[in-house]
């Protein structure tokens, strides 16, 4: 009971934050703001705008804070349910703005020690959002299965079980490293029992957001955001599946409509190319999940002890995208 009575409790939390923030003029704004200087029928964004979108300014990070902070404060504070966030009556639009607010503006506010905020809430959410844009057959399939799973299981009196996205063999090595318990709120992909595929059920061309949609399918400055929160994730797992997806938007671009590409008056392989350095990125991500079972870079804002060969990794230059606190 205490359990419904919380999904209850978070979904009326999420209901008033969507009424209170997430407003028709909201997203109107946040678009403007975040696709400012790109143009919406482009299948590449330019370099400007990539620039502003990746690069680090401190102009921009005030702006974040002060058009975004008390949202995302309030966000964290109501625990809302990214499964309340995207309703059948949000636009695909919506959606896709959500996943950038959660995913990208939490990482232009919360730097350093701060970005504990990012990798333990807003990731989530985020991910949460994409998977269910990228995968929603397969998403449906979890769920049921973990309700079913849970409802089989007495509750767990073991303090220490598997943390998500973390290889349990390299994790075991920290010895203050307090383990998750898997609760009902969990989602589905951390629960260590289901082992679903997206081939097994989702079609791609048929179910996901950026193929179905034609505002994504060929605009790359939209259809890469779906991503981030894939690439993101320390679940190997997770990072199969996106490799599924950059593999999908690379059969697309080889395979640009002509009047799209006489209209932009851009090649297949200048299209191409770019996908090829989006694709390049993730595979950068998944090579350090698949050696670590998490990013090392984070250890010291999640409070992590870190391993001798992930002390070595950062001090001989290893990857910390961007970030500076390691």
């Amino acid at each position: 009971m205490a359990s419904t009575n919380s999904s209850s409790s978070a979904a009326g939390a999420t209901a008033q934050f969507k009424l209170k923030w997430l407003t028709p003029a909201f997203f109107d704004k946040f678009h403007d703001y975040w696709f400012q200087g790109h143009d919406s029928n482009s299948v590449i964004p330019n370099e400007e705008v990539i620039k502003r979108w990746f690069g680090r300014d401190d102009a921009n990070d005030t702006l974040c804070r002060e058009q975004y902070g008390s949202l995302l404060h309030e966000a964290q504070s109501l625990n809302i349910s990214p499964t309340e966030l995207v309703t059948p009556s949000e636009t695909p639009l919506h959606a896709l703005l959500l996943i950038i607010l959660f995913d990208q503006i939490p990482r232009n506010i919360f730097r350093g020690q701060e970005s504990q905020r990012c990798f333990n809430v807003f990731d989530k959410i985020a991910l949460d959002i994409s998977l269910r844009s990228l995968f929603p057959a397969t998403c449906r399939s979890g769920e049921e299965q973990l309700r079913q799973s849970l409802g089989s299981q007495p509750p767990s009196t073991n303090n220490k079980a598997q943390v998500h996205g973390q290889d349990q063999a390299k994790v075991s090595q920290d010895s203050n490293d307090e383990k998750v318990i898997l609760t009902k709120e969990e989602r589905w992909y951390d629960h260590p029992s289901i082992s679903l595929q997206p081939s097994d059920i989702d079609d791609g061309s048929t179910s996901s957001l950026d193929t179905i949609r034609p505002e994504f399918r060929y605009h790359l400055g939209y259809r890469m955001w779906f991503y981030l929160p894939l690439m993101h994730s320390e679940s190997i797992k997770i990072h199969e599946w996106a490799k599924t997806r950059y593999e999908a938007m690379k059969k697309d671009t080889q395979n640009l409509p002509e009047e799209i590409a006489k209209e932009q008056k851009i090649t297949t392989e200048e299209t191409i190319k770019y996908v090829q350095k989006l694709e390049d990125f993730e595979v950068l991500h998944r090579e350090i999940i698949e050696r670590f079972g998490r990013y090392p870079h984070r250890n010291k804002p999640l409070g992590r002890q870190e391993t001798k060969e992930e002390r070595e990794y950062l001090d001989n230059g290893g990857l910390t995208f961007g970030s500076s606190d390691h």
